[in-house]
């Protein structure tokens, strides 16, 4: 059961927003649009009972306006409909409506304000379907018109073509010349062909007498001469396949344009070095 309220009125805008000039008439905008608001409800003027008031209008407005196409959505670009509930002034049973709209701080529609003495609660939320079903087209052609004059968004740049992958770099060229193997195998070579020619030398000598007046004392260097020659022939041999080693690793990175190998001979010893030019 409702008391006998005391009457007043006012709207949740500022003063200044009463005096708005009558709302031109708006086409209905695209039923493709998006359109969104939020509902915000003032009845503090009627005390404990207020808050039920409060409750019933914000849900019975979202309602409409969810009916007539308009989500409910806070954001800060989104429309609001501001109603407040206040007693009538004759101090009778009644209420009196007040309802605007605005936008981005701004009154999108005249503000409306409807006494209805003597109603009871469920007349008044049949009274805020019909405001705010009679705004509805009015929100949706605003926003219509705030979407066309919006800038159309700047194309997105094309992306850059991806950057050709560099080419791989050539191998280098094996390095030319012998390895370790093939130099030490060379100073064998040397070193064994020295010796091999020394001990020959010593090894063909005859034996000789050590001095004129002693008869029985000879000087032989043969034995000597063949000590030589075994150290300087297996010098030689050791150099070889040093050199045959380094030689068959080289192939195998790249054709050798050059080849050193130990050289035997009736009556000679030594290397042979053979090029391609």
């Amino acid at each position: 059961m409702l008391v006998p309220l005391v009457t007043a009125i006012s709207l949740i805008l500022p003063t200044s927003a009463l005096a708005v000039p009558s709302a031109p008439v708006y086409a209905l905008a695209p039923a493709e649009a998006d359109v969104y608001a939020t509902v915000k409800v003032d009845a503090e003027g009627f005390g404990e009972v207020g808050s039920k008031v409060q409750t019933r209008v914000v849900q019975e407005a979202e309602s409409t306006l969810a009916s007539e196409g308009i989500k409910k959505r806070s954001g800060v670009s989104d429309m609001v409909v501001f109603i407040k509930v206040t007693p009538p002034p004759s101090g009778d049973e009644g209420y009196v409506l007040g309802i605007a709209v605005s936008h981005l701080g701004q009154p999108i529609t005249e503000v409306s304000e409807t006494p209805c003495e003597l109603c009871v609660e469920d007349e008044l939320i049949e009274m805020v379907d019909a405001k705010v079903r009679e705004l509805a087209p009015q929100m949706r052609a605003h926003m219509a018109e705030v979407a066309a004059q919006a800038p159309e968004p700047e194309p997105e740049p094309e992306p850059e073509p991806e950057p050709e992958p560099e080419p791989e770099p050539e191998p280098a060229d094996t390095p030319k010349g012998m390895g370790g193997k093939g130099k030490a195998g060379v100073a064998l070579v040397a070193l064994g062909a020295t010796g091999a020619i020394a001990g020959a030398v010593m090894a063909a000598r005859k034996p000789s007498q050590k001095s004129p007046d002693i008869g029985y004392e000879l000087l032989d260097t043969r034995p000597p001469g063949y000590a030589f020659l075994g150290v300087g022939g297996a010098l030689l041999v050791t150099g070889a396949v040093l050199l045959a080693l380094d030689v068959r690793e080289r192939k195998r990175r790249k054709p050798a344009e050059t080849a050193v190998a130990p050289l035997f001979g009736p009556g000679a010893v030594g290397l042979q070095w053979a090029g391609r030019f």
